[in-house]
């Protein structure tokens, strides 16, 4: 009934935040356990500055799971498909019948592993979200030292809640992550392997591949050039990618199973979603300068930023855009807190706080409730 809905999605709500403020509380422990033994902290960030708290990522990603286990299937949609898919996927049968799938074959193969051990939907969706919280915590707790203030942006922005449901998506992008990490490392091989993993989850991930050598030229060319740069790769990615990659009847059949790319359904009230990012993007391109000084490789996080605003202001032509800027959110949320510590005046720094993480908390919340009502 339209009670029980409402009082189920309240009781999801309420979890949700004290789910967000039990994570915050671990992960700050975890945080001051990780640095008290360290005297030589640097301002400016290091990849791999400090072990890995592999505790403290199992422990919150066992947590996250429990919760997406648990969500009321009913209210979303693509978790519905997802659990049908599961129990009745005619295509676990053999390597061929994978390949002649409409599904990206990375996600049947974890489906078919999944399903070996269990029929339950509970562990099917627990085991997935275990699978990318491990590596998106992985991914943040070697991308930046402000740890606890990243992993709080994680659960406040709609980073986490969409990985409950848009599974191929999240299990793309926990390795789209690995490969941005890898690039911070200078590893520039893994970063194109880690990206053919990703694509093998969902193939809107193929723009990790131009984005890379964006990233290597960004120390040497301006701000401007940057946003025009990403602005002409946005708008033309679509059509080309529909034109050329239709014509590979390999790679065809995954284009259409969601629309991810050529789906054009004009919203303009969309591009509100991404408000508080647009504050961060031309707030990081303004402090350019003064990120470099705090930050390594810290065009790759204001790249991230750019990309990821674009993708929002241009959900009017193609509504499923912001799918793709979806690849370049982690890297900008690990950007925030670094953003904020260069605004020296107290109370701007505190507007600031506020125009950034106000709206994004409110666009959360509304989106779960409005998904799970």
């Amino acid at each position: 009934s339209p009670n029980q809905r409402r009082e189920g999605c309240t009781v999801a709500i309420l979890i949700y935040i004290f789910l967000t403020i039990g994570v915050s509380l671990i992960s700050y422990f975890s945080q001051y356990r990780r640095y008290a033994n360290n005297t030589s902290i640097s301002y400016k960030t290091s990849v791999g500055l400090f072990n890995t708290p592999w505790m403290c990522i199992i422990l919150i990603s066992i947590i996250l799971s429990l919760y997406s286990g648990s969500l009321d299937s009913e209210g979303l949609v693509d978790r519905v498909n997802y659990f049908r898919g599961f129990l009745m996927n005619q295509y676990y049968g053999s390597l061929e019948t994978i390949l002649d799938s409409r599904t990206e074959p990375g996600y049947i193969i974890i489906s078919m592993i999944i399903r070996e051990m269990t029929s339950d939907w509970f562990w099917f969706f627990f085991s997935m979200t275990f699978i990318v919280s491990v590596i998106h915590l992985y991914t943040l707790s070697n991308m930046s030292f402000k740890y606890t203030s990243v992993l709080l942006l994680y659960m406040l922005s709609s980073y986490f809640f969409l990985g409950t449901y848009l599974l191929k998506q999240a299990l793309a992008l926990s390795f789209a992550n690995l490969a941005i990490l890898s690039y911070l490392r200078n590893q520039s091989w893994r970063y194109f392997l880690f990206s053919c993993f990703s694509c093998a989850f969902h193939f809107s991930a193929i723009i990790l591949f131009p984005v890379f050598f964006i990233f290597k030229h960004a120390n040497s060319i301006n701000s401007l050039f940057i946003l025009v740069s990403l602005v002409i790769l946005l708008i033309f990615l679509v059509p080309l990618l529909s034109f050329v990659l239709s014509m590979l009847p390999s790679i065809e059949q995954y284009l259409y199973t969601e629309d991810t790319l050529v789906n054009e359904e004009q919203n303009i009230l969309v591009m509100f979603k991404g408000t508080p990012f647009y504050f961060i993007t031309i707030l990081a391109l303004i402090k350019r300068k003064e990120l470099r000084k705090i930050m390594n490789e810290s065009d790759v996080f204001v790249i991230s930023s750019v990309f990821f605003s674009i993708s929002w202001i241009l959900t009017y032509h193609h509504y499923w855009i912001f799918r793709i800027g979806l690849y370049f959110m982690l890297p900008t949320l690990v950007l925030i807190p670094m953003l904020l510590n260069t605004i020296k005046e107290k109370n701007l720094r505190f507007i600031s706080f506020i125009i950034i993480y106000i709206p994004m908390i409110a666009i959360n919340f509304r989106s779960i409730l409005l998904i799970l009502r």
